[in-house]
């Protein structure tokens, strides 16, 4: 039923699927090996999606139209999913398995799966659809499993039973999941407790939680460490702001205090910034732009149907013949928006639509002459920004073990085996904080007088 999605495999490199008769990935152009690829012990984390009323359609139409209908909706579904670093495992049925971290890790992939399954559902309620989703991380055995099956990658172990578990016991419409993923993300995401559940296979209950929304970007209660360096160059670039744009790419791993940076940048400067977000479950043009386009109203009454011109315009003749178009718009925008707000900040690159991507890429090259500095966040990957003149790249890495020493100093009352939280976190501000909230929880750490203090002895970290 689902022929077109057969592959021969994934390249090891970075997890494009593979037809028959490649000798080099398409994408990144490794040489594809003939030998299978043995399978590899590693953490990632897992989807079940059930689509819901799929019998009773097949019951009332013709098989071809039935058909006609899933397969543009899977299509869709894996779009979705591989968009964001995603795998499709398999098709079972009614449902799909996903994984996230395998073949290819992106460091944030738990929070690239929901994300996903966020959009997933949103995708299916505007059709009138509903799909139980459960996710669950943990270490799984992934790679080519099993005689017979040389081309096909997959996972398999109590993580991926679970997360299946999960998904057949969820209400339709809601995404469930379990305590691993609950933890690692509850600083991100909004969840609401369900309690503890039995499922089958398992001796114990299981806690699971409902993931209701992504949190706004709040300040952080971690003191600002290490960055001064960073945060003198920006103060730099942003004094010499009449020769702008500046284009400063800030990268680095999850968790490293990119959007922290920013943040800190803007509340010493006392800067009042645009914020550009990625918009997962937007269908529109350029809707990442849209708080951009909603401050020019006043000043451009017709950018609506100007932009719906050039979206057409774009169907018809494809961006590269239409582009000098829409930055001639853009520019104009952009030079009226400059004589109230100096810097606009675009969050997560990676995340963002092709097409506004695009959009940013031809404003590195092709803006001239307008006072702003662009303050882009990235996790480190070959995105093949431009480089000029206009553009500043900021690297951030985690905390090496004696600064890393020092900043707990600053956040506990008195800490001692500083080298368990070392060898837990790597020296990531996000790990550490989801660490120190789990040990609060677990009694283990409270918070006196804005600093931590250690309640009882810890020995080792799991």
């Amino acid at each position: 039923m689902y022929s077109h999605y057969t592959f021969l495999g994934v390249c090891t490199e970075c997890g494009t699927k593979i037809q028959e008769g490649f000798l080099f990935c398409p994408f990144c152009g490794k040489k594809l090996k003939e030998e299978k690829k043995e399978a590899e012990k590693r953490w990632i984390t897992v989807i079940f999606t059930d689509i819901k009323g799929f019998t009773s359609l097949s019951e009332s139409l013709d098989p071809e139209a039935v058909h006609k209908i899933v397969d543009t909706l899977f299509r869709e579904l894996t779009e979705i999913i591989e968009k964001r670093g995603g795998y499709v495992d398999k098709y079972i049925g009614d449902a799909i398995m996903a994984l996230f971290g395998a073949p290819k890790s992106y460091g944030d992939d738990t929070e690239r799966a929901l994300y996903s399954a966020l959009e997933i559902q949103e995708v299916l309620r505007q059709r009138g659809i509903t799909a139980r989703i459960g996710i669950n991380s943990g270490f799984v055995l992934a790679g080519k499993i099993g005689k017979g099956r040389e081309g096909d990658y997959t996972a398999i172990g109590d993580t991926v039973n679970i997360a299946q578990r999960i998904e057949s016991i969820c209400e339709p419409g809601k995404i469930w999941v379990s305590e691993n993923v609950y933890r690692e993300l509850r600083d991100k995401f909004n969840f609401k407790p369900l309690g503890l559940f039995e499922l089958k296979g398992k001796k114990e209950k299981v806690k699971i939680f409902e993931v209701i929304s992504p949190k706004k970007v709040e300040e952080e209660d971690f003191v600002f460490y290490d960055r001064e360096e960073e945060l003198s160059l920006l103060e730099v670039i942003f004094n010499d702001i009449k020769n702008g744009p500046f284009f400063v790419l800030v990268t680095g791993e999850a968790g490293v205090g990119k959007t922290r940076l920013i943040r800190e940048f803007i509340k010493i400067k006392n800067i009042k910034p645009i914020f550009l977000f990625p918009t997962p479950f937007s269908r529109d043009f350029l809707s990442e732009w849209e708080a951009l386009f909603k401050i020019a109203e006043k000043d451009f009454p017709t950018i609506k149907e100007s932009l719906f011109y050039l979206k057409n315009l774009i169907r018809e003749r494809g961006f590269e013949e239409t582009k000098y178009s829409l930055i001639y718009l853009i520019r104009r925008i952009l030079l009226k928006i400059s004589e109230s707000f100096k810097v606009i900040v675009i969050e997560k690159l990676g995340y963002w639509e092709e097409l506004s991507r695009k959009l940013i890429y031809e404003l590195v090259n092709e803006l001239e002459e307008v006072p702003l500095m662009f303050l882009i966040t990235e996790r480190k990957r070959n995105i093949n920004f431009p480089q000029n003149k206009k553009v500043i790249k900021i690297e951030l890495k985690p905390l090496e073990e004696p600064e890393f020493s020092r900043f707990l100093d600053k956040i506990f009352i008195e800490v001692k085996n500083k080298n368990l939280f070392y060898s837990r976190t790597g020296g990531n501000f996000s790990f550490l904080k989801t660490l120190l909230s789990s040990l609060e929880e677990e009694g283990f750490i409270r918070r006196k007088n804005g600093k931590l203090e250690i309640l009882r002895e810890i020995n080792e970290l799991d």
